[in-house]
């Protein structure tokens, strides 16, 4: 069972992140002058989180946070998925999750190297 850790800080940056997109209408050229700006990433739990039993599942609230990521500062429409729920969801084939490995290559905010082999294996 993953414990509540609403009480710690998540660090969401270059080291631990996967892959983080633009997502949503502007993902798709549908968006209109009204619309927001909507992200969604992938990263790794810390040893910590992981071995303590705290992981994260996803964070969309960012009261807890703490990024090098200029849009996620300013953004408030984001959800990280922690890797084992992004991971659980993908086996599912969950729509959702899966558009993260399927983006225009424009919407692509930050890829590690990990997170460019997650897409180019995204057809196994």
């Amino acid at each position: 069972m993953v414990k509540n850790i609403t009480d710690q800080k998540i660090s969401i940056d270059e080291r631990n992140t996967l892959l983080l997109g633009l997502t949503g209408s502007n993902a798709y050229c549908l968006n209109t002058t009204g619309s927001d700006l909507d992200f969604k990433g992938i990263a790794f739990e810390s040893k910590q989180q992981y071995f303590c039993n705290t992981k994260f599942e996803q964070i969309s609230a960012w009261t807890d946070i703490v990024t090098s990521f200029d849009v996620l500062k300013q953004n408030k429409d984001t959800v990280v998925y922690g890797f084992s729920k992004w991971f659980d969801l993908a086996m599912q084939c969950n729509p959702n999750i899966l558009e993260l490995l399927w983006l225009p290559e424009r919407c692509y905010v930050f890829k590690s190297e990990l997170g460019k082999s997650l897409i180019e294996s995204r057809s196994l």
